[in-house]
């Protein structure tokens, strides 16, 4: 009898520890109790932020961040000020350049090249882009100032950046001849590109040629022709010449002998030895 009371206690107390884990177990965690349905949560990332010193910085608190907009805020208004001012400072700076450089062009006409280049360099210095090109073109030659090809590409690539056609096919004529600087056809074709695309015909022409035989650019001769033709018929001798040839030979545009003979005969008109041996060899008998 009393071996059976002391298997019951045996018993009760197992099935107490049971009961125990089996509590442990299945009782979620504080993790699990907040995402019951989450597979996996990942950690919380850091957050960072750049303030106006370029330093990454954990998160701020909040009344901190409020503060450090505040303040941006503050410092945006007065940058915008600043700004306006020294737009308004550029634009007077330039209205005045332009004084200097049309004066500078007078005193030209009047072969009175010192105190010309004195205005014109002030009128550089006050971003007028003609005066840049000049001044640029005269650095290369040693034109009234010391030749100095640092300062002609200087001049000119500054001129160029504003859009001053003259700069920009200057400098692909430079880059292209290797004139006072190593031959660069990439360059080359970049201003001539920027030139050709305000009109300039010498710089349509060349960049025809550039295409024709693949200089700075994959060769296509439909591109040199379309570039050729645009020269040509602002008059351009070489580009009348080179669309004539393209006529005849068929590259680029259909083969047409006729054509070939008319634009020949503009470019001879002109006095272009090429062009008035091109129309005799055509007009012989075959």
């Amino acid at each position: 009898m009393k071996k059976k009371k002391q298997n019951k206690r045996i018993l009760i107390i197992l099935v107490l520890l049971l009961l125990l884990v089996g509590v442990i177990i299945f009782l979620p965690s504080e993790k699990t109790a907040s995402k019951p349905n989450d597979v996996s949560v990942e950690p919380k990332k850091e957050i960072e932020v750049t303030t106006k010193d370029g330093v990454s910085h954990e998160e701020m608190p909040v009344e901190v961040k409020e503060e450090k907009d505040k303040m941006s805020l503050e410092e945006i208004e007065a940058l915008k000020k600043k700004r306006a001012q020294e737009a308004k400072d550029r634009a007077k700076n330039l209205k005045k350049g332009q004084e200097q450089y049309n004066q500078a062009l007078i005193l030209l006409e009047k072969e009175n090249t010192e105190d010309a280049v004195i205005l014109l360099k002030e009128a550089a210095k006050n971003r007028v882009k003609e005066a840049q090109s000049n001044l640029g073109k005269r650095y290369f030659d040693g034109d009234g100032v010391s030749k100095n090809v640092n300062l002609a590409i200087e001049w000119l690539l500054k001129a160029a950046r504003q859009g001053e056609v003259e700069a920009q096919r200057t400098l692909g004529f430079v880059y292209a001849s290797g004139y006072a600087v190593d031959k660069n056809y990439k360059k080359s074709f970049y201003w001539y590109a920027k030139a050709a695309k305000q009109g300039n015909s010498f710089s349509q022409s060349e960049l025809g040629n550039a295409y024709k035989f693949g200089f700075g650019v994959a060769k296509s001769d439909k591109k040199a022709f379309d570039w050729y033709l645009r020269a040509a018929n602002q008059g351009d001798v070489t580009a009348q010449f080179n669309v004539g040839m393209s006529y005849e030979k068929g590259e680029g545009i259909e083969k047409d002998i006729e054509m070939a003979k008319s634009w020949y005969s503009k470019a001879a008109e002109q006095g272009y030895g090429n062009a008035e041996r091109a129309l005799e060899s055509l007009k012989k008998p075959n």
